[in-house]
């Protein structure tokens, strides 16, 4: 019996491209939505915060700095 062979899932891109992209473009759409909830700051969701304002006004690390950590690891991965 002939394996059948499937279309891909979307014509402007390939099945094998798509699995390479898809893990990434997901990361990124997570940590925005989760950076944008931070950004707002809504009162039901304050006592759930990890670190206190005082916790992130002592971070170094400024946010280009990780946004560029970031693709550096994705690259190399």
């Amino acid at each position: 019996m002939a394996p059948t062979v499937q279309a891909p899932l979307f014509s402007f891109i390939s099945d094998q491209s798509l699995a390479l992209l898809l893990p990434v473009i997901v990361y990124w759409a997570y940590s925005l939505l989760f950076h944008w909830i931070s950004l707002q700051e809504f009162p039901w969701l304050e006592k759930y915060r990890i670190h206190d304002k005082e916790e992130e006004t002592r971070n170094r690390v400024s946010l280009p700095d990780v946004i560029k950590a970031v693709i550096i690891q994705q690259i190399l991965q």
